[in-house]
Parts: structure tokens; sequence; C-alpha cells
């Protein structure tokens, strides 16, 4: 490694049904990520955004929603980009996570979505979890709610900053 680089080691586990992160002790893969950035110029542009988890369906985002929320964790944002439904974790550190699920089963649909509706929204129109649970909980499909019937309002950009979580250290 360089001098002066900045090493983390993430752990994490997928199970082998989802490409999610996960806290489950159960799962079948374990495994760890280890980033290393280059000293920066404080410049946000040199650092990583966030990193993101698809999830096979919607059920699976949920799972790990409640999953997490029963032990004190919650998105800073959850959204519904159209293309993909999300949810955006930060840590301690300021690191940002989305945990998504993708709304389109082939890229002509997605890119079909994008060209009616990216004009519009671009970000994407924010939901609130509990409600979409109660919702399948009473009959809802998951399809239904993969379909953003909706492009406003425009959701303000969120982050792991501005959620009140660390920014990193230079």
């Amino acid at each position: 490694m360089a001098p002066g680089c900045n090493t983390r080691t993430l752990p994490w586990r997928s199970s082998p049904t989802t490409t999610s992160t996960t806290a489950s002790l159960s799962s079948t893969w374990h495994s760890s990520t280890r980033l290393t950035a280059e000293p920066t110029t404080g410049d946000p542009s040199h650092r990583v955004d966030h990193v993101a988890y698809t999830y096979a369906s919607l059920t699976d985002l949920f799972d790990k929603y409640t999953e997490l929320k029963a032990q004190g964790i919650n998105p800073y944002w959850c959204i519904h980009h159209g293309i993909t439904v999300s949810m955006y974790y930060g840590d301690p550190d300021g690191n940002q996570m989305e945990f998504q699920v993708d709304c389109f089963a082939d890229n002509d649909d997605a890119n079909a979505f994008m060209y009616r509706s990216f004009a519009v929204n671009p970000i994407g129109v924010e939901y609130d979890p509990d409600a979409w649970i109660a919702d399948l909980e009473t009959g809802t499909t998951p399809a239904e709610l993969l379909t953003r019937t909706a492009d406003l309002p425009v959701s303000p950009i969120r982050n792991a900053r501005s959620a009140g979580f660390a920014v990193p250290a230079e």
C-alpha cells in the first residue's frame, strides 16, 4: 500500500440468494471488502459516493429493512428512483450504502421508463417503507409498488452527511 493511504475493511455477509449486504449470522457466504483511498485534496469528487447492493425482490429488501430497523438501524433516504426502489443507509464514518431492488426485468423497459420520466424527475419520489409493507400485507402486489405511477414531487438529494452522519476524515 502506498504511504499516506487510508484503508478500511468493511465486513459483510451475503446470502446465496441475493447480492446484498446482511447482518445475518445464518448466512452461508462470508467475505470482506477492503477499500483503499489515495489521499485527496478535500474535493468530494475524489471519494466514492456510495456502494449499492441489489436484492432479488422487494420482499427481500423489506425483510432486510425490518431486520435492521429492529436493531435500531434506519435508512436516511427511501426513494423510488423509477428504475430502482432504494433505501440509503449511513455509518458513523459517513459511508453511504444503497440497498435496492430493480423495478424492471430488462434494460429495454428500464430505458423506456427513463426516456418517458427522467425529463420530469431524474431523482425519484420518496416513499415510506412501513406504509409499503402494510400495503403488501393487505394484498398490494410487489409489481404494483415497483411501478412508479407519480413523477412528483421530486425528492431533494439526501446524503449521509446531511442526515447527521460523520464527514469522512481527510
